[in-house]
């Protein structure tokens, strides 16, 4: 999450350099990881419901077929 601040204030304040920098240590962090891990490593909440997830494991599944 301190490196999410970071990411931010270099939008805020129009830094790219430190903006692309910190975009790319955030995607190598989160590549080739499942979505609950992903929340957890950047503090967000799991808010789907029961409904939403199931939607979520189908599409993914046809998606694996491509």
């Amino acid at each position: 999450p301190k490196l999410l601040n970071v990411m931010a204030a270099a939008h805020y304040f129009t830094c790219d350099d430190l903006l692309n920098l910190t975009c790319a240590v955030v995607a190598s962090m989160i590549q080739n990881k499942p979505p609950n891990e992903i929340r957890d490593l950047l503090g967000l909440p799991d808010d789907f419901t029961p409904e939403q997830r199931a939607r979520n494991a189908q599409e993914i599944e046809a998606l694996k077929d491509l």
